[in-house]
């Protein structure tokens, strides 16, 4: 009767993780899928790199072959596939990113709950994953290594020709996706073949060939395929351009906390309020493009002007750090219904809310680094502890299960976070993290705390201690990427219905065509450059920007010339690539080029890309500088061969269609 007990009990268990995964997915779903809309559909610049190399493979081209592959060919090719199924619009990307991000966090909550035993404490650690915001064209390094979690853990429990089979698969796709995930994923695979054959050497050595056989039946087509398109080294070569430079590029600085010792670290006070405020703001002698940009910018609505150069507006995102950089903004001379000292709405009742110093990104950044950092070398101390004593616990201690994920968590902390721009490499490090932080917290807080610490008292400042850092780590997640703002706007607050009306509006905007945004005045002014290009190009014509500008190629829905969708300073600047940059220029018809213009391509580009720029001085015009509004024009470069058919008038250029 008990034996049927314990079956009962494990089934309902798993009917319960499973129902509860399923919330998951759907909360993380909701709540990045209704925030996106707005300036380019939410989506940052370089995602239309990507997006941008999915249309080239739509057209019949094919990575490495016909444009340059910095490693990523699966990743592209799931990108166009999505544009294949859904459409060329922006939902098809969002549909993709968002499901394969809400599926990570599912994942995410199950080996949490796996950890931590703790159902409560995995729904912590996901919501502070879920805030973190990973960045979208970065899901698979979250849905690939939360996959191999899954199965290393899989492998560990009962061991199987078809488990390993299912390991060295995920490898050789994760090899596809990105080259380097291979290296770290194939180190837990080791780890944990390791672990589980360690009492049998030659078993252990036949499940790794296992994994390593599957894996090459992913690997080894590729490698045919590319030594049948341009050649196995070159291949390596051209990808091994692109790492370096990208590490010579991004210069990393271990994070600074800013704390102002007259402020509490944590606190309450009045935060925004939930009405629809208007304010005053006069610019500061701007273009229109310009003012529309900043108002699309910092969620400014239902503009009117007033006098002069003052408008007012409908604010829609009141925090402080909206209200903060508005308030700074240079274009911006004077406001009105804004506290400048306070950076909050003025006059208006504000509920209490919690503050702190961890609000502000940077803050943020550097608590979670070196709190990510840690958690490895903490976690360990208490892994040996645990399993020095001998003591029967709650949480996960099976070295199989454990150790590999120690040793992964240092790996990805030490290559994924040793980059600039921190702040968006934190996320990425999400899965480790989340199902590390799960495990230590609920190995100090619950039954197994007697065994990490066996004085009382010491134990009680332990927990306390482990109380307050995970209060702060879910302040700076917040504080990261204003989680609780997001929260709000994806429709949570307003219970299910504000909830499905918010994904409608969102399903709808991003559905659109490409043209529906240039045509969108509150939209970037680097949009009307894509409106310009795609009026006075045909649909066969390709256009080449000197600069990195991706949306260009999407929002103009013309394939990209030269074979780059982006190219920045020695990024493929070697003799060879810069041969084949102009030799792709030359088998296309392109007659509009951009550039970067003034300093900036005298000092950037000319002298890097020589053979470009004497290409560009040998077969184009230059039509002068395209101004909209952003931080610096483009310059305009029409093909000397081409007679100008009429102007655009819009913006006063060349235009080569009727």
């Amino acid at each position: 009767m008990s034996g049927f007990s314990r079956t009962t009990d494990a089934t309902r268990s798993r009917l319960t993780g499973a129902l509860l995964a399923i919330s998951v997915f759907v909360a993380a779903f909701f709540y990045r899928f209704n925030t996106l809309g707005g300036s380019l559909g939410g989506f940052t610049n370089d995602e239309f790199g990507y997006l941008s190399r999915a249309r080239q493979i739509q057209a019949g081209e094919v990575p490495f072959r016909d444009f340059n592959d910095p490693g990523w060919f699966l990743t592209d090719c799931v990108a166009a596939a999505a544009q294949w199924l859904g459409g060329y619009n922006l939902r098809s990307e969002a549909l993709l990113t968002v499901g394969m991000l809400a599926l990570g966090a599912a994942a995410i909550f199950l080996l949490a709950r796996r950890a931590a035993g703790s159902t409560v404490v995995a729904l912590v650690a996901v919501a502070i994953y879920v805030a973190l915001d990973t960045r979208h064209y970065n899901y698979p390094k979250i849905v690939l290594y939360a996959a191999g979690l899954t199965l290393a853990w899989a492998y560990a429990d009962a061991p199987s020709l078809a488990r390993r089979l299912g390991l060295g698969a995920l490898l050789g796709i994760a090899f596809l996706f990105r080259h380097d995930h291979l290296v770290y994923l194939g180190a837990l695979s080791l780890m944990t073949v390791g672990a589980v054959h360690h009492a049998s050497p030659r078993e252990a050595m036949r499940a790794a060939l296992g994994v390593g056989a599957a894996a090459a039946c992913f690997v080894v087509p590729f490698l045919v395929f590319l030594a049948t398109n341009g050649g196995v080294v070159e291949y390596f070569r051209s990808a091994l351009v692109y790492v370096s430079r990208d590490a010579q590029r991004t210069t990393f600085a271990f994070p600074r906390l800013s704390i102002e010792p007259t402020l509490p670290w944590v606190g309450l006070s009045r935060g925004p309020a939930p009405v629809d405020p208007r304010i005053n703001i006069r610019w500061n002698s701007v273009a229109d493009d310009a003012r529309r940009e900043r108002e699309a910018r910092w969620k400014l609505e239902a503009g009117e002007a007033l006098d002069g150069s003052t408008w007012s507006y409908v604010i829609r995102d009141t925090s402080v750090a909206n209200i903060e950089a508005l308030v700074r903004d240079p274009l911006v001379d004077d406001t009105q219904g804004l506290n400048r000292t306070t950076f909050m709405l003025s006059g208006e009742p504000r509920p209490l809310r919690v503050r702190s110093q961890l609000d502000t990104v940077q803050n943020a950044t550097a608590f979670l680094y070196y709190l990510f950092a840690a958690l490895p070398i903490v976690a360990a101390c208490a892994f040996w502890r645990m399993r020095r004593a001998g003591a029967t616990a709650r949480v996960l201690t099976s070295a199989a299960h454990i150790v590999p994920l120690l040793v992964l968590a240092a790996i990805l902390n030490a290559t994924f976070l040793s980059r600039g721009s921190t702040n968006i490499r934190i996320p990425d490090v999400g899965v480790t993290a989340t199902v590390l932080l799960a495990w230590l917290v609920s190995a100090i807080a619950g039954r197994d705390g007697r065994t990490l610490v066996t004085v009382p008292s010491a134990r009680v400042l332990v927990r306390a201690a482990a109380a307050v850092v995970l209060f702060l780590t879910i302040l700076s997640a917040n504080g990261l990427a204003q989680a609780s703002r997001a929260w709000s706007d994806a429709g949570f607050a307003d219970g299910p219905g504000e909830l499905v009306r918010r994904a409608g509006v969102v399903w709808d905007g991003l559905g659109a065509p490409p043209s529906d945004f240039v045509a969108d005045e509150e939209q970037p002014g680097i949009l009307r450059v894509a409106g310009y290009v795609n009026a006075c190009t045909s649909p066969g014509d390709r256009l080449f920007v000197l600069g990195e500008h991706p949306a260009l190629y999407y929002f103009a829905d013309r394939l990209f010339a030269g074979g780059h969708a982006w190219l920045l300073p020695y990024y493929y600047s070697g003799d060879a690539d810069e041969a084949l940059i102009v030799e792709r220029l030359k088998s296309a018809r392109v007659p509009i080029v951009l550039t970067e213009t003034g300093v900036t391509y005298d000092e950037d580009y000319r002298g890097v890309f020589e053979q470009v720029h004497a290409y560009l001085q040998d077969a184009y015009t230059d039509a002068g500088e395209v101004q909209y509004g952003g931080s610096q024009p483009l310059r305009l470069l029409v093909r000397a061969d081409l007679t100008p058919i009429r102007r655009y008038e819009p913006l006063n250029l060349p235009c080569f269609t009727p």
